[in-house]
C-alpha cells in the first residue's frame, strides 16, 4: 500500500468514526435532542474527509488536507504522528511532483495510462521529432518522460524545450535556459582585442 493510499484509507476512517458517533450515542440510548445536536456537529465535520478520501490519491486536495493535519497535529501523540505523517508525504515526499502537476494542469498519470512508448514503434513510418512529441502527449505521457524521451532522439534542450511548448506540454514564460545557448552567446561575444602597437 503507497504513500497516498494510507492516506486515503486513514480518511475514510475518520469518515466511518464521524459518522459512527451519533448512531453509537442513539445506540446507547443518549435522549434524541442530544443525538440530533451531536449529528449536526460531526457530520459537517465528515463531508472534508469524504472529500479528501475520493481525491487525494488522484493528486487534488493537498492544502485542504494540510490545514486538517495541520489542526490534527495538537492531537498528541496519535494525531500528531500521522499528522506529520501525512504533511511528509504531500510535500516532501516522492508524490509531491503529483500533486505539483496536477496544479499546474498536466493532470495526474492514470492506471490505464499506456507504458512509455518505445521510439521505434511507429508502424514503419520515419516519425518526425514533433510528431513523436504530438504522439507521447496525446497518449498522456507527463512532461518529464516526453521530455527524456526527446533527449535519448539526440536533440538538444532548445528543441526540446521548443516541442514541448509546441504541443502544450509547458506553460509560456517556462521555458529553462539552456547550456547550449548559453555556450553559443559567450562563443558569439566579441572580444575585445589591443590596439597594435605603433613602432
Amino acid at each position: 500500500m503507497g504513500s497516498l493510499q494510507v492516506i486515503s484509507a486513514l480518511n475514510w476512517l475518520q469518515v466511518v468514526a464521524l459518522v459512527a458517533a451519533p448512531v453509537g450515542a442513539a445506540v446507547l440510548g443518549a435522549p434524541f435532542e442530544a443525538v440530533l445536536l451531536f449529528g449536526a456537529v460531526c457530520l459537517p465535520f465528515a463531508a472534508p474527509f469524504l472529500y479528501l478520501a475520493l481525491v487525494i490519491e488522484k493528486g487534488r486536495g493537498r492544502v485542504l488536507q494540510s490545514v486538517l493535519s495541520g489542526l490534527m497535529l495538537l492531537a498528541f501523540p496519535v494525531g500528531t504522528l500521522i499528522s506529520a505523517f501525512t504533511l511528509y508525504v504531500l510535500w516532501f515526499s516522492e508524490h509531491r511532483q503529483l500533486f505539483d502537476d496536477v496544479a499546474a494542469g498536466y493532470g495526474p498519470p492514470s492506471d490505464d495510462a499506456p507504458a512509455p512508448v518505445d521510439e521505434d514503434d511507429d508502424g514503419g513510418i520515419e516519425e518526425t521529432p514533433y510528431a513523436f512529441a504530438r504522439r507521447l502527449a496525446d497518449q498522456g505521457q507527463r512532461p518529464d518522460v516526453v521530455r527524456q524521451r526527446l533527449l535519448a532522439r539526440g536533440l538538444d534542450a532548445d528543441e526540446v524545450e521548443t516541442l514541448l511548448g509546441a504541443v502544450g506540454l509547458t506553460r509560456p514564460g517556462s521555458r529553462p535556459p539552456s547550456r547550449a545557448s548559453a555556450r553559443t552567446s559567450k562563443a558569439r561575444a566579441p572580444t575585445s582585442r589591443p590596439p597594435p602597437r605603433r613602432k
